[in-house]
């Protein structure tokens, strides 16, 4: 744990300076936001499934277009959205 006990004349804006640097230096921070954001890898399974999701999707779209049914615009919206 990152302690910084104030000193004798010392501010609270002044200790909380050096707690950060404690902190940043210790790289505690860094640590609890990896956690945090951490992903479970994908088995292969699952990556297979979502590629061939992903290209499917891709075909209806196309096939909506060339059909007529969906508008260039909103294809390519959909497009960068996924």
């Amino acid at each position: 744990m990152v302690d910084a006990i104030k000193q004798e004349k010392e501010s609270v804006r002044k200790m909380l300076q050096r707690f950060s640097g404690y902190l940043r230096r210790s790289n505690k921070l860094f640590d609890a936001k990896k956690r945090r954001f951490y992903r479970k890898p994908d088995n292969k399974h699952q990556v297979k499934r979502s590629t061939l999701y992903r290209k499917r999707q891709g075909e209806r779209i196309n096939f909506l277009v060339r059909s007529g049914q969906m508008k260039e615009e909103d294809a390519n919206k959909r497009k960068r959205r996924h």
